[in-house]
């Protein structure tokens, strides 16, 4: 699975987790142990990012670090690493989600989209 697809899963289980209040507890259960399998990952991921920011960017007064808009060419080297570690191939144990379960829990449709990779559509 590519590291953007374990961002998306990640941010999509953290929003249901905090705006669909009445989901199944066993659908509960199970989104919290991918969170907890797949959270090194983005962990990492926002590591490295800030790591480039630091790379790429410069220090205001105020001691925050951002890439300035006014040089394009640091703007589009950040971009291309960061498309690129977004590319990666990882390994991820994440139990697959059965879709009638995904799908009766009456969740924002919106989510469906982020949780497809890791439902299991038979």
């Amino acid at each position: 699975m590519k590291v953007f697809d374990i961002l998306n899963i990640h941010g999509a289980i953290h929003k249901i987790m905090e705006e669909e209040t009445d989901l199944d507890h066993r659908l509960k259960f199970r989104f919290l142990g991918i969170l907890h399998e797949i959270d090194s990952t983005v962990n990492n991921f926002e590591q490295i990012r800030n790591e480039k920011i630091r790379e790429y960017g410069t220090k205001d007064p105020d001691g925050n670090i951002s890439i300035d808009a006014d040089h394009p060419d640091l703007v589009s080297k950040f971009n291309q690493d960061i498309q690129s570690l977004l590319q990666e191939e990882v390994s991820a144990n994440i139990s697959s989600l059965p879709a009638d379960d995904v799908f009766s829990s009456g969740m924002d449709i919106s989510y469906l989209v982020a949780l497809y990779p890791i439902m299991n559509i038979q």
